[in-house]
C-alpha cells in the first residue's frame, strides 16, 4: 500500500462491492411488476429485485432465470417472511436474500432453479472478478 493509506478503512467498500446482499437499496426497488421486469431485462441469471406486490402488505421477487424473468408473491406470516407453508422463517427480507443467495428458488417453484445471486442495482458478473471469486 502507499504510505500513509490505512488499508483497514477501505474495507467496508471492500466488502459491500463483494457482498452486496447485505445493502437493502441494491436490491429492494419502489416499482410495479413491469418496471421490475425493465429493470431485469437482460441480466444475467441470478439478478433480482424485491418489490411491493401487487396484493395489499405483501412483496415480490423477480428473478431472472434463463432467458426468463420469474415471479415470487412473498408473504409475512406470524412467524416471518417466506414463499409457502413451513417456509414462512426469515425475519426480515433481508434474511430472506441472504438465504436463497446460498439456496436455490427451485423448493417454491420448480421454474426457478437459480440462487439470487446478483441484486439488481449491485454488481454484475462482468463488473467485478473478485466478487465472482467470493461467491466460489
Amino acid at each position: 500500500t502507499e504510505e500513509g493509506t490505512d488499508v483497514t478503512s477501505a474495507m467496508p467498500a471492500i466488502m459491500e462491492q463483494i457482498m452486496p446482499h447485505e445493502d437493502e437499496s441494491t436490491w429492494f426497488v419502489n416499482c410495479n411488476r413491469i418496471m421490475g421486469e425493465e429493470l431485469l431485462q437482460g441480466k444475467a441469471e441470478g439478478t433480482f429485485l424485491i418489490r411491493p406486490s401487487s396484493s395489499s402488505g405483501s412483496y415480490a421477487l423477480s428473478v431472472v432465470v434463463g432467458s426468463i424473468i420469474g415471479h415470487c408473491k412473498i408473504d409475512h406470516r406470524e412467524t416471518g417472511y417466506g414463499f409457502s407453508d413451513p417456509y414462512y422463517v426469515h425475519e426480515t427480507l433481508k434474511d430472506l436474500v441472504l438465504n436463497y443467495r446460498d439456496h436455490t428458488l427451485a423448493d417454491h417453484n420448480a421454474t426457478l432453479n437459480t440462487t439470487l445471486a446478483f441484486p439488481v442495482y449491485g454488481p454484475q458478473p462482468t463488473d467485478t472478478p473478485t466478487y465472482q471469486m467470493m461467491r466460489q
